[in-house]
């Protein structure tokens, strides 16, 4: 499920007891990625925004210090584009 983003880094593999223990709960970071599914020609997948998307946000919490306390989750994908109503999908 945590697709690009390095597995300690993607918030729903914690336990409630990690969660329990995190010191200064309120400097942790938590990243909603938000993503459109839509059309981009015949050459590319509807899912293009997302996997960019979620790629990005991956690869920033592998340069993420270990120490600092950030975690991803699920991208939620979400869009309005009344340009692509003429394309399926």
């Amino acid at each position: 499920m945590h697709t690009f983003v390095p597995p300690h880094r993607f918030f729903p593999y914690l336990t409630w007891t990690e969660i329990q223990a995190m010191p200064d709960k309120e400097n942790v970071v938590i990243i909603q990625p938000v993503a459109s599914i839509e059309q981009h020609g015949p050459h590319l997948p509807l899912v293009v925004d997302a996997c960019i998307g979620t790629a990005i946000i991956g690869r920033a919490m592998e340069k993420l210090e270990p120490e600092i306390p950030a975690y991803v989750l699920p991208t939620q994908c979400y869009g309005k584009a009344n340009e692509h109503w003429h394309f399926p999908g």
